[in-house]
């Protein structure tokens, strides 16, 4: 599979989604400094549906499903952190392992 989107400036290339990483764990972290701990529910679901979802399915259709996991996994660990409720982590997580078997019926190899 693998990621198809470099930028070649002639003296070297990068991938936008590398930079994305790194501005996407600071913008998370500073959106998240002024929250208090424990999160509600509905914080936490709105977190992850603008800073794990979203980033999550334009990554995917790059395609680079290994950049796409890492923005899910850093936003987990974050929230996990910030002390997201169990029983959300805990569905997310199942959600997470069903969809496994659905990603390859509809991006696996034919």
């Amino acid at each position: 599979m693998g990621a198809k989107r470099w930028i070649n400036l002639g003296f070297f290339s990068f991938q936008p989604s590398e930079i994305f990483k790194i501005i996407f764990v600071i913008s998370l972290s500073a959106y998240l400094s002024d929250k208090k701990s424990p999160l509600t529910i509905f914080e936490s679901i709105k977190i992850l549906i603008i800073f794990a979802f979203l980033p999550f399915i334009l990554i995917l259709k790059q395609p680079d499903l290994g950049t796409a996991l890492i923005i899910v996994f850093i936003t987990f660990i974050i929230l996990i952190y910030k002390g997201i409720p169990t029983r959300l982590l805990i569905f997310f997580v199942c959600l997470a392992l069903i969809s496994v078997f659905f990603y390859g019926k509809f991006y696996g190899r034919d």
